[in-house]
């Protein structure tokens, strides 16, 4: 068995309108001693500009990210449209997209994975089961999975 595959540095883009979330999930980061690279975008349509401009290596002022962590319920554009658009378009549709929500409804569940998300995870209450949560993600998604590079068109 291969040992996990130590990485410099991991960007990820959490897609999240509530601040009291963003601020967990950027305090369960600092607890999980990991080198992940937050940037945070408060909707849909924040968050398909920013993956659109880091798309295009000509006007990247900043870098891609190598995964996304999505929630649903958000204005503008909520989580599953969002989803919709990333898989619709040709230099995103590799991105792994992790919905990272409240909803535990086994419709949100079932609609996101038909519209290719890659994991659902629900949010934990408490402090402690975020950071477990995020150590999890981290662990798997930026660890042990190999994550695409330069697969865009």
């Amino acid at each position: 068995m291969t040992e996990p595959r130590a990485r410099e540095r991991i960007a990820v883009l959490l897609v999240e309108d509530e601040p009291a979330d963003q601020e967990r999930t950027r305090r369960a980061i600092d607890q999980i001693e990991t080198v992940i690279q937050l940037h945070v975008v408060d909707d849909g349509e924040q968050a398909l500009d920013y993956l659109r401009r880091t798309a295009d290596a000509s006007t990247a002022s900043r870098s891609a990210p190598d995964i996304v962590l999505l929630d649903i319920n958000m204005p503008r554009l909520d989580g599953k449209q969002t989803l919709q658009s990333i898989r619709a378009d040709a230099n995103l549709r590799h991105l792994p997209v992790i919905m990272l929500t409240s909803s535990e409804r086994d419709e949100d569940v079932c609609d996101c994975y038909e519209a290719g998300a890659n994991a659902y995870v629900t949010k934990p209450l408490d402090m402690s089961g975020y950071i477990s949560a995020l150590r999890d993600i981290e662990s798997f998604w930026l660890q042990r999975a190999m994550l695409p590079t330069h697969c865009a068109e």
